[in-house]
């Protein structure tokens, strides 16, 4: 990440470290099986935040190395680490860190990839990695399940009134609108297979819980404060008054395993 896109999360570290949800048990199992991850493998997390995939990597007995732009989010993410002697947090950006001269055999970017830049981060990626080594990407896609999600329908009309940068023309996703190759990963033509895994998770939210998630989101952090309350009282509006107080709705998690030549 870098230092302008991280400023964001960083000033609701300690929020983010409370409200956003921990990765899938079984995507995180299959992320340690699938790429061969032992006691001691040695792993590079990039855009670590707070530890949500960091902290159960680490459980598992890795190496660990996190980088991560943030201080106030790298400073929670070693707390959360201070058992575990074998990882790390390290406060710079992917792209100003000088790689160290051992690679790694697994690199991981969660729900963080998008905010590399987009011209060296495949490249410096498997330049980290040892010859046979994945680079693994996780992307988190909210409300997206099988079929269209009403919340998101409605609440569109919140962006809609709050948000000037808003997309009158969205259409919220569904599983099958959401893409099963990854484009930039095979166009590098640096990977020997690309293989994707999909993970559907159902949560319940009272109203004040989805908000507090919601303020951890980038575009409702951008917005200026009169804005912000004016959106979240809506959307808490809408979750108490058109679904009864409580919302249940289904995210979805993308696991690319790239791996590179043996």
């Amino acid at each position: 990440m870098s230092p302008r896109k991280s400023a964001p999360f960083d000033g609701v570290a300690e929020l983010y470290d409370q409200a956003r949800p921990r990765y899938p048990a079984q995507l995180v199992a299959d992320l340690v099986r699938l790429t061969g991850l032992t006691v001691g493998g040695r792993v590079l997390e990039i855009g670590c935040g707070t530890g949500q995939l960091t902290l159960p990597l680490a459980e598992h007995g890795v190496s660990l190395v996190a980088v991560e732009a943030g201080e106030r989010l790298a400073a929670i993410a070693s707390r959360n680490l201070a058992r575990f002697p074998n990882a790390r947090v390290i406060v710079s950006t992917f792209e100003d860190w000088e790689l160290p001269d051992e690679p790694f055999d697994v690199v991981l970017a969660a729900t963080a990839f998008h905010w590399l830049d987009e011209k060296s981060r495949v490249k410096k990626c498997v330049q980290a990695l040892r010859p046979g080594g994945t680079l693994a990407i996780i992307d988190t896609l909210w409300g997206v399940s099988d079929s269209l999600d009403p919340f998101t329908v409605e609440s569109q009309a919140c962006y809609a009134r709050w948000d000037r940068n808003s997309d009158p023309d969205y259409r919220p996703p569904t599983v099958a609108d959401v893409p099963a190759r990854h484009e930039e990963l095979e166009r590098s033509n640096l990977f020997r297979t690309v293989n994707l895994s999909r993970y559907g998770v159902q949560r319940t939210y009272t109203a004040d819980g989805y908000c507090e998630l919601l303020r951890t989101f980038s575009d409702v952090i951008g917005l200026a404060e009169d804005l912000r309350l004016g959106f979240l009282e809506c959307v808490a509006s809408l979750i108490d008054h058109r679904f009864q107080g409580k919302l249940t709705r289904r995210d979805l998690y993308q696991l690319w395993l790239a791996q590179t030549p043996g």
